[in-house]
């Protein structure tokens, strides 16, 4: 894979140009981890840390786009944050969640719960969001 002088940036327009939602959370370069940088370069040798929904990432062969597989726990290890979000913006409202999952801002966001009226939703890439 020719991704050396490339940067997070690119790879990851690159795969959402492909129809993948894929993304580099976090590089190990020369045994140290290095701060989250779209603008970085990557380099021969770094291992990366892949960040995707489970369907595509089994529709996403590593191997051709990135390298072998390493197993590397540390860098795999990093602290994620839940929130609770509502939905105020007009702009936003009446899209569906697989609209919602197109955009820009939703890089590295993944919905784990939706509630509607305080009360559990089970949703799917087809509903709409409302307002609250």
């Amino acid at each position: 894979p020719d991704l050396v002088g490339r940067t997070i940036e690119d790879f990851e327009r690159q795969q959402d140009h492909l129809g993948h939602r894929i993304y580099l959370t976090r590089v190990r370069r020369e045994g140290k981890i290095l701060p989250h940088d779209q603008q970085l370069k990557l380099k021969h040798d770094d291992t990366l840390a892949v960040s995707a929904l489970r369907g595509a990432l089994v529709d996403f062969d590593a191997r051709t786009h990135i390298g072998p597989e390493a197993d590397d726990a540390d860098l795999l290890h990093y602290d994620t944050e839940s929130l609770h979000v509502v939905v105020s913006e007009k702009e936003q409202i009446g899209k569906t969640i697989a609209d919602l999952r197109e955009e820009r801002f939703m890089i590295g966001v993944y919905i784990d719960e939706m509630y509607r009226s305080g009360a559990p939703y089970p949703y799917r890439l087809a509903t709409k969001l409302s307002r609250g």
